[in-house]
């Protein structure tokens, strides 16, 4: 990974944000049409890139090895960073603000994000979406449980119910039994059957990135100038979430004897802006929707540097 390849990537992503930003200026979209919207990805387009992620690899014993160690890496990253942040904003948990920070700063893009940077700069690592795909899967069992804990301050959320019945968990359970299975869409005896499911799982799969733009788009058309770069909250929780975190995750992986491809793309996760997700259930809650948004919206932005920048770490591990 070099900074110039990495740097044009990231920037291509962010572009998607453009349409949807001048349908809500020009009044084509209004602000209360932005749920539905993040509904429909987190519903059908996530789903599908997580069973588009895993149609591109074949069962292995050594693929299966890393899928475990990712997920593992990601549930202890996401989970302690969240609340360590958490905690250390305790006395004004009261506010939403503070505890949509704590998310905001453990939860990274590395689905939306993660997937394009993966394909496009480590294209012979063909495990990288899945990668991505595993991290964020644990990224959203935490959201359904540990963050809509933490926005709403109810318990209710901490059900096995609710990390069960999930889009995230059920699309999950489908990839592997097909990875597993060592099963792919392409292989259905019926040709004209199985090139339309895979064009189907790859189109719905790979309108995540550009829809999750777009709704970024959305949201900061209806944010003031203030409200995204007045904030010194929204500060902090960009330089925990992609200064602070993934130069851990750097020092951590460094000192591990794992795969290479492996790390790279583990540290490159960690180094992802503000999840999308983290907004899409701030919307879906009907808490902290503006304060989510103004530190969605800096984090991908300057993601655009960052990125590249800690990319330049990553030729230590080579």
């Amino acid at each position: 990974m070099n900074f110039l390849n990495t740097f044009i990537t990231v920037l291509l992503v962010v572009v998607y944000a453009i349409p949807g930003y001048i349908l809500v200026k020009f009044h084509a979209i209004k602000e209360e049409h932005i749920k539905p919207f993040s509904t429909l990805l987190m519903l059908v387009c996530q789903p599908m890139l997580t069973i588009y992620a895993f149609q591109k690899i074949d069962h292995s014993l050594e693929t299966t090895e890393m899928m475990g160690m990712g997920f593992g890496f990601a549930i202890v990253l996401i989970t302690s960073v969240t609340l360590a942040v958490y905690f250390a904003f305790h006395r004004k948990s009261d506010d939403v603000k503070y505890r949509v920070a704590s998310i905001c700063s453990g939860f990274g893009n590395v689905a939306f994000l993660g997937v394009p940077i993966m394909e496009g700069v480590m294209p012979e690592f063909t495990e990288g979406p899945m990668l991505c795909t595993v991290y964020v899967t644990a990224m959203t069992l935490l959201g359904w449980t540990l963050a809509c804990v933490l926005i709403t301050k109810d318990k209710k959320y901490l059900s096995i119910k609710r990390i069960i019945i999930n889009p995230a968990t059920l699309s999950l359970i489908v990839a592997l039994i097909l990875y597993f299975c060592n099963l792919h869409v392409l292989d259905i005896p019926y040709a004209v059957l199985a090139k339309g499911l895979d064009t189907t799982i790859t189109l719905l799969g790979k309108m995540s990135t550009p829809l999750c733009m777009m709704i970024l788009g959305m949201r900061l058309a209806t944010c003031g100038f203030r409200t995204i770069f007045l904030q010194p909250l929204t500060y902090v929780v960009l330089v925990l979430r992609q200064i602070i975190v993934p130069l851990l995750a750097f020092g951590l992986y460094y000192l591990l004897p794992l795969d290479v491809d492996f790390k790279i793309a583990m540290v490159v996760l960690a180094a992802c802006p503000v999840a999308q997700v983290a907004q899409n259930f701030t919307e879906m809650l009907g808490q902290g929707q503006k304060e989510t948004a103004s530190m969605v919206i800096l984090s991908t932005m300057s993601s655009v540097l960052t990125i590249p920048l800690i990319s330049m770490l990553l030729a230590y591990m080579a």
